[in-house]
């Protein structure tokens, strides 16, 4: 069986019905035996709106972004089996916030 991961950022304290293709295809994956990894972007979407608009999206503070992260979980839980030997829910701020790899990006990243 297979091990794989779908990232969500967290731009917003809901998820979308543009996220519903994704919950499905996991769903159904994970009914099949495979572990779903659900990758919440808490450390990249500090970065800001990677769509390449020329303007900004107003950046979340920390809190606002973890505020968005836990009303995810949340909201997965409730298609998606997460524990021991099911599905795993990760935030790459968790790794990424150490590195001081969202500051190299803000300031080099819109050049």
């Amino acid at each position: 069986k297979a091990t794989f991961y779908i990232g969500f950022d967290c731009t917003a304290d809901s998820l979308t019905a543009g996220h519903f293709m994704a919950l499905t295809l996991m769903k159904r994956l994970q009914m099949a035996g495979n572990k779903p990894i659900a990758l919440i972007g808490g450390g990249t979407t500090m970065i800001g709106d990677p769509s390449g608009r020329t303007d900004m999206r107003k950046m979340l503070t920390k809190e606002d972004i973890d505020h968005n992260a836990e009303c995810f979980k949340r909201q997965m839980e409730r298609f998606i089996e997460f524990g021991e030997g099911k599905a795993m829910m990760l935030n790459n701020a968790d790794w990424l916030l150490n590195l001081n790899y969202i500051e190299l990006l803000r300031e080099v990243g819109p050049c």
